[in-house]
This record gives structure tokens, C-alpha cells and sequence, in this order.
């Protein structure tokens, strides 16, 4: 099996952290991991609200398992789905308290409800 290489101007790049590290300081950025750009990159897609289909093909998987790895679901997308679940639960408690109302016929006595 072949060592994975990297080049640059025809030269082969001895030490690629090193060469790494210096790329992203010339792009004014944090040193980056280059093993987890594939996982942001498909989550921030997912996250863009881009069909799932289209993120497959687009980040080049071939297989749902595979894109299933590289979508993690963090800390955050759980509190917000908690989040979105309550509000749709508090939604749905309202419509029903709203379709009944107490109607009085006749007497005080003969309370009951309607729909």
C-alpha cells in the first residue's frame, strides 16, 4: 500500500501540520483540523436546510451510512429539536383548549361542554 503524499510546486511536502498550520495562518484563521473538515462541512450543509439528498451527492458519499457518520449531531441540535418540540406541544395544547367552551342552557345546573 502507497504512503499518502502531498506536493507543492513539484517538491514534496515533508511535514504537512507544518505546511498545514501556515496555510491558516495566512488565511487569518484558528489552526484547523483537517480530518474534521469533511464533518463541518456536511453539517453545515445539513444545516443550511439543504435536502439531505442533495448534501449525499454533493459531499460525494456513496452511501447513507457513510454521510450518516459525517452528519454529527452535537449538544446544540438536541436542545434545539427539545426546543422546537415544547413550542410545537404548547401550540397544539392551545388549539385544544380553544375548540371547547363551557355553554350554559337553561338552568345553572345543566353546564356542559360543546364542541
Amino acid at each position: 500500500m502507497r504512503k499518502k503524499r502531498f506536493w507543492r510546486h513539484g517538491g514534496k511536502i515533508s511535514c504537512f501540520r507544518k505546511s498545514w498550520n501556515t496555510a491558516c495562518a495566512k488565511i487569518h484563521q484558528p489552526v484547523l483540523l483537517f480530518r474534521n473538515l469533511g464533518q463541518n462541512a456536511v453539517r453545515n450543509v445539513i444545516r443550511a436546510s439543504v435536502p439531505e439528498r442533495a448534501a449525499l451527492t454533493l459531499s460525494g458519499h456513496k452511501t447513507r451510512s457513510v454521510f450518516d457518520r459525517y452528519n454529527i449531531v452535537s449538544q446544540e441540535d438536541l436542545k434545539e429539536a427539545a426546543e422546537k418540540r415544547q413550542a410545537f406541544n404548547e401550540t397544539q395544547n392551545k388549539i385544544s383548549e380553544s375548540s371547547y367552551k363551557l355553554v350554559t342552557i337553561g338552568s345553572k345546573n345543566s353546564n356542559r361542554l360543546q364542541s
